[in-house]
């Protein structure tokens, strides 16, 4: 029987028969290109065997290259001006790479199987919205057909969930892995899993296998985790080394134990004692805050002593909370190991309960001025606003939820892995995205007291207050535990965010850099109004002896950036925050905005006074 072909069917038969890509020379494996999945890509006229470039999707993208978003996006959704420049960006690297995630991702499918793919690094400040920007990506090339199998990899079960209403929120649904391995990876455009799952050999040889048969994209959200764990790490290179596409993404480049993260390039930080990873984009938090996708955040540090008792070596010990040990124990003549010890203790038992000790009064006042600030916000400017309070273990967390009940008569959230099937139905009080809705419901705890559930991945965009009680010093859990309170929420007009924490020198150190960020956009904002007008466990070996601060309010400023104002504007900027629902830092800088001499600051006052009530007005 004859039959009769068309031109792209013509023209994919002599691609059968002479190798994918003949004329292109990509080098890509013939089975795994199909018929439907071929471009008769023509020299002039209508396309005949003669003119025709047989051209496989990615190669025939990439000789076009017209990347148009706005078809493949969700009805609303509006890519911020980085996502936007990060997924479509033509820019190059010094070896050639492309810096933008699509076409690089394209770049990465012309690679022929024997050569490297070098997976591509995205690095975007936690709460920025880099889980969209992946989605983008992979919704792209799923619909162009560079890829046939989505594979999204996060570091905890809890996120899986997240993860998959994200997809179905995009239209093209993965499957959330189950615990077992036996299920089949064509289900809908792919699969949810844990960089656990991806460690368990039975699933290691499936997804191995899946990546020789099928085009595949994999994306490694907060990649940082897979040099937690050897298992991890090294179950993702054997998964995963024919994908087709690689993505991975952080907010915090580098791991400070000098954990190995397979496929990715290091360079050494300036000025620390570790590596950081190589990013093809980048996107920090004073971009994110001058771009409005984040929050600008005020930290009120807390200065005091800390006393406890050793009972290693039986010796008492009090220091000061921003006290440098390191000089006050100074080498050769005290043991470093002894110095890190100390700090590890003071760490420890400045966030000590009145239940480890009758004289801790630390906690007890910062949960209270906490408490204080949380509620004003609440009734001036966002009534469902909450907070989150971070503990050092289990037990504390439980602690402070009976502690934090008896200083604000309402009992909080409390979200911990011990809560036996609790925890989830706690968590879920609060949390939720604006796409799917989530709980404004006055009625919900104002606090959710957490200890490691409430990290990375947890998505609560009305967090307004943090309360850091916990002993973890590692960067990567800072910037992931203070990311949680800096995702912004739509609707909502004055947005900052409040971090109460000890000036401890290792915390206040990571701090700095954004604490200096927001001073710099606060000044920023005055010169265009002006031109315009923990880890878990006990320490048996420690015990606590008492711990009591006040606030420091060191990051107000004077306008220049100094950060040396008076004790009699510290307290007037604390006093009318309370008030007014606003950060200190805001309301100092509103002060200054006022005019250039204390009388016309006080003329205007009145003027800023009507316009904090006409915002909460419109909040309202």
């Amino acid at each position: 029987m004859n039959r009769t072909f068309s031109p792209s069917q013509r023209v994919a038969l002599f691609l059968r028969s002479h190798g994918c890509c003949s004329l292109c020379g990509c080098g890509l494996n013939p089975a795994k290109w199909h018929a439907d999945h071929i471009v008769p890509f023509a020299l002039g006229g209508p396309t005949e065997l003669w003119n025709g470039q047989a051209l496989c999707i990615s190669c025939n993208l990439s000789k076009s290259m017209n990347i148009d978003l706005e078809p493949i996006l969700p009805p609303g959704l509006v890519l911020r001006p980085w996502q936007k420049e990060v997924l479509t960006m033509a820019f190059e690297d010094a070896d050639g790479q492309p810096l933008g995630l699509i076409r690089q991702a394209i770049h990465q499918a012309n690679t022929p199987a024997e050569a490297e793919r070098i997976p591509y690094v995205l690095n975007a400040f936690p709460g920025t919205g880099k889980t969209k920007a992946c989605f983008t990506a992979a919704k792209f090339l799923l619909s162009h057909n560079v890829v046939e199998t989505v594979i999204y990899l996060v570091p905890s079960d809890n996120l899986r969930k997240g993860a998959v209403d994200e997809s179905e929120y995009f239209a093209m649904p993965l499957r959330a892995g189950k615990r077992s391995a036996e299920f089949d990876f064509t289900y809908q455009k792919g699969v949810v899993l844990s960089y656990h799952q991806v460690g368990i050999p039975a699933y290691r040889n499936l997804l191995e296998h899946y990546c020789k048969e099928r085009r595949v994209m994999v994306i490694a959200d907060e990649m940082h985790h897979l040099g937690d764990n050897m298992t991890w790490g090294d179950g993702y290179r054997k998964c995963f080394s024919q994908a087709l596409v690689k993505l991975m993404t952080t907010g915090t480049p580098f791991r400070s134990d000098g954990g190995i993260i397979p496929g990715v390039r290091y360079r050494d930080c300036a000025g620390r004692n570790m590596q950081e990873v190589v990013c093809h984009f980048s996107y920090d938090y004073g971009q994110a805050l001058n771009d409005a996708a984040v929050r600008p955040v005020d930290f009120t540090p807390y200065v005091g002593t800390v006393s406890w008792r050793s009972r290693k070596d039986g010796e008492e010990y009090a220091h000061g909370i921003e006290e440098n040990l390191r000089e006050v124990y100074p080498s050769p003549e005290h043991d470093l190991q002894k110095v890190k010890g100390l700090q590890s203790d003071r760490r420890w038992h400045v966030f000590d309960t009145p239940r480890d000790n009758p004289d801790a009064k630390y906690l007890v006042e910062q949960l209270a001025k906490a408490d204080d600030v949380l509620k004003s916000l609440r009734a001036c400017s966002h009534p469902w606003a909450g907070g989150l309070i971070v503990a050092r273990d289990t037990d504390h967390a439980n602690e402070i939820g009976g502690l934090l009940e008896t200083i604000t008569g309402q009992e909080p959230a409390v979200v911990h892995q011990k809560i036996s099937g609790n925890a989830q139905s706690q968590l879920k009080l609060f949390q939720g995205k604006p796409e799917y809705g989530y709980n404004r419901d006055l009625s919900r705890p104002r606090w959710l007291v957490s200890v490691g559930m409430v990290s990375e991945g947890v998505d609560i965009p009305f967090l307004r207050v943090l309360v850091w009680a916990t002993n973890i010093s590692a960067p990567l859990s800072f910037y992931q535990i203070v990311g949680r309170v800096l995702r912004k929420e739509k609707g909502v007009g004055f947005q900052d965010a409040m971090v109460f924490i000890p000036k401890e020198p290792g915390w206040w150190e990571l701090a700095e850099s954004m604490r200096s960020a927001t001073a710099e956009y606060r000044i920023k904002q005055d010169r265009d109004i002006g031109s315009a007008g923990g880890t878990s466990g006990k320490h048996l070996e420690r015990e606590g002896l008492g711990s009591e601060g006040e606030s420091d309010g060191s990051l107000l400023h004077d306008g220049t950036g100094s950060h040396l104002i008076s004790e009699e504007e510290r307290k007037k900027a604390e006093k009318w925050a309370l008030k007014y629902g606003r950060s200190p830092g805001d309301i100092h800088q509103m002060w200054l905005r006022g005019g250039d001499t204390q009388e016309e600051r006080k003329r205007s006052w009145e003027e800023l006074i009507e316009d904090f009530m006409s915002d909460n007005e419109e909040a309202s």
